[in-house]
């Protein structure tokens, strides 16, 4: 094991260096905006922040963490998490003057994933899981299952892992109290921050292995993705909105192609955008967008979109994120319901910075310095 960590090292010092040499092709992993102008991007090596739109970009962080996730409270507060390649141990960076300083904050047992905060000081973090083993070699970056939920009550200084639940795929924070958390099949619910309570199990099938993904949009409202790493040409997906605190969830989306994963859905359910479940992002309780990848989707783009702004009941037609490949991770962020931005990776590794003014319909790549 020795071996292997200090190989691992050596590899990643190497590449690093190149990463330092040409900033410009560093892997892109992250975005979290907070409005229509104020926003950041992030991944191998750096932290890019744009207070215009994206029209321009400024250069907040260099060195050799990979960063994988972007977290802000606030156009001031936020926080990045990533890996330090050469130990190969967990980063979690905080901030609170909107990037132009990043301090190194504490951890919990196992690296940071994803951190949510509602106020700035109170936050959750998933720390550590396991890859999803899905598909082939050209995918983008698989997800990660089975975490362990960490709470920290001064910005990310210190935390604590909470026992209960005792493993979780995703979480947010709706305020200091109110956090939802979902594992496989499952959404759980906190009122005090620290008790959970199971709020929705899906009628899924369960001889599949899924995982969740939720995004708070306000103590009531709450919009959670079901995926499953089945392998092949059609993955089933299927995503729920509640708007009662969890009393009740309806069905929103869910890829159509696969109907044996889940019981008959009733109502005016949307189609997915694509045939393999993707990232998205969630304005407001009305508000979201879904990104699905699409292998045949050829060189135009591998990755398509849909949204709503009606709670679902319109969907705005699919369309085609360009020069994304699946040949690395790809991120979603609205700042509002028209203008969101999706980063990843084109052809030959590129870092793409995808930006849209009309709600996903069209997009404009945009270049970092």
């Amino acid at each position: 094991m020795r071996t292997l960590s200090f190989t691992f090292a050596v590899v990643c010092a190497v590449f690093m260096c190149v990463i330092a040499a040409q900033p410009a092709h560093a892997a892109l992993r992250a975005v979290s905006f907070v409005s229509a102008l104020t926003g950041w991007v992030a991944g191998d090596g750096a932290i890019w922040n744009t207070v215009d739109g994206g029209r321009s970009w400024q250069r907040q962080y260099t060195g050799r963490v990979q960063i994988y996730s972007l977290a802000f409270a606030s156009a001031g507060i936020g926080w990045a998490a990533g890996i330090d390649p050469i130990p190969g141990t967990g980063v979690l960076f905080g901030t609170t003057d909107g990037g132009r300083t990043w301090n190194k904050l504490g951890e919990p047992r196992n690296p940071v994933r994803t951190m949510s905060s509602a106020d700035g000081a109170h936050g959750f973090a998933v720390a550590g899981g396991s890859p999803l083993s899905v598909a082939a070699a050209t995918e983008r970056t698989p997800a990660f299952f089975g975490g362990r939920l960490a709470a920290t009550s001064d910005g990310g200084r210190s935390w604590r892992v909470l026992d209960s639940p005792f493993l979780v795929d995703t979480a947010c924070a709706a305020n200091s109290n109110v956090v939802y958390a979902a594992y496989q099949a499952a959404v759980l619910r906190s009122d005090d921050g620290d008790t959970f309570a199971n709020v929705f199990s899906p009628e899924v099938d369960t001889k599949l292995v899924w995982y969740a993904t939720i995004h708070c949009a306000g103590a009531q409202s709450a919009w959670v993705q079901f995926a499953s790493a089945a392998q092949g040409d059609q993955r089933p997906v299927i995503v729920y909105r509640t708007t009662d605190g969890g009393q009740h969830w309806q069905a929103m989306l869910l890829n159509k192609n696969t109907p044996s994963a889940y019981r008959q859905i009733e109502g005016r359910t949307a189609d997915a955008p694509g045939p393999w479940p993707g990232p998205f992002a969630v304005v407001d309780m009305d508000t979201a967008f879904f990104l699905a990848a699409c292998p045949q989707c050829g060189s135009a783009g591998a990755f398509s979109i849909v949204g709503t702004s009606t709670g679902g009941a319109s969907w705005s037609a699919v369309a085609t994120v360009p020069n994304i490949t699946l040949a690395g991770p790809v991120a979603i962020s609205f700042g509002d319901a028209t203008h969101g931005w999706v980063v990843g990776s084109g052809l030959g590794g590129i870092p793409i910075v995808n930006a849209t003014a009309d709600g996903g319909l069209t997009w404009t790549q945009q270049r970092l310095p």
